[in-house]
C-alpha cells in the first residue's frame, strides 16, 4: 500500500508540474498579484512586527512557568496565574493547565 501511494504521489506531482507548464505555455500569468500590492506588503510588514511581539510575550510566559514550577506551582494554579496578568494564548484565548504543561 505504502508503495502505491508513493508511486501516485508522484503521478500527482507530475501531472500538476506538467499542467502548470501547460498553463505557463498558453501565456497564463501564475501567481497572486494581490499580494504585491502595497497595502498587502504593509500587511505583511505589520505581521512580522506582530510576531516579534509574540516571540517576546512567549518568553515572558516560558520564564513565569519556569520560576513558578520551581517554587511548586501546579498546572491549574499557574493557568490561573497566567489568565489573572492578562496573559493569552497565541490565538488570543486563555490558557489551561494542559497548554502551560505544553510550554
Amino acid at each position: 500500500m505504502a508503495t502505491f501511494a508513493q508511486h501516485e504521489a508522484e503521478r500527482i506531482s507530475q501531472r500538476t508540474k506538467d499542467g502548470l507548464q501547460a498553463a505557463r505555455a498558453k501565456g497564463t500569468k501564475l501567481g497572486t498579484p494581490q499580494n504585491l500590492t502595497p497595502e498587502a506588503r504593509a500587511k505583511a510588514c505589520a505581521s512580522q512586527s506582530n510576531r516579534a511581539t509574540l516571540d517576546k510575550t512567549n518568553r515572558n510566559v516560558y520564564m513565569i512557568v519556569a520560576l513558578r514550577r520551581e517554587q511548586g506551582a501546579t498546572w491549574r494554579e499557574l493557568a490561573d496565574l497566567l489568565n489573572r496578568e492578562g496573559y493569552t494564548t497565541r490565538r488570543g484565548k486563555q490558557f489551561a493547565s494542559a497548554t502551560v504543561r505544553n510550554i
